[in-house]
């Protein structure tokens, strides 16, 4: 049997080489990004409590990773992934927004939980009061809620669900 020539060969390793690393860039690429996007995160099991600027608390869940800018007319919490709960200082002059994948959830004061999956996304108000909107498939969401309310809104479909929950949980 004959060898293939170098060049031959120097070709197919590059080639094997150049597929690997995109099987990399895939299978890891998406946590860099969010490694090099979030201003905040926490891993698997982990919970931490953030105090910001504004007086404002945040409590980011597990496997949760946000970005913020507080200027000084408006403040915003991006939710990159995961779930955090807010208790938010009251300041008229700049209002409050969590802006998630699908929705944007605009506060004056209050205190409300936000949940990103891979499914939609869920905002849940225990005191004061929301506006969550958005276009999610098409559709347009435009929902206040008051203290115990949950809005669920399906990805896929478009489609929002909201119910009644005990505001503590």
């Amino acid at each position: 049997l004959r060898r293939a020539p170098a060049r031959r060969r120097w070709i197919g390793r590059a080639f094997g080489g150049a597929i690997a690393a995109l099987c990399l860039a895939y299978v890891a690429g998406p946590a860099i990004w969010l490694r090099m996007e979030a201003d905040a995160r926490t891993r698997t099991a982990e919970t931490r409590t953030i105090a910001l600027e504004d007086g404002s608390r945040l409590q980011l869940g597990p496997d949760s990773a946000i970005a913020s800018e507080f200027s000084a007319g408006t403040r915003t919490v991006r939710l990159l992934a995961g779930e955090i709960y807010l208790d938010v200082a009251h300041d008229e002059a700049r209002p409050f927004h969590v802006v998630s994948r699908d929705l944007d959830v605009r506060v004056l004061g209050t205190a409300f939980n936000v949940r990103v999956s891979d499914d939609g996304t869920e905002v849940g108000l225990e005191r004061g009061s929301v506006n969550a909107s958005g276009a999610v498939a098409g559709n347009a969401v435009n929902e206040t809620l008051a203290p115990g309310d949950l809005v669920a809104v399906d990805r896929e479909t478009g489609q929002t669900r909201k119910e009644k929950i005990a505001p503590e949980d």
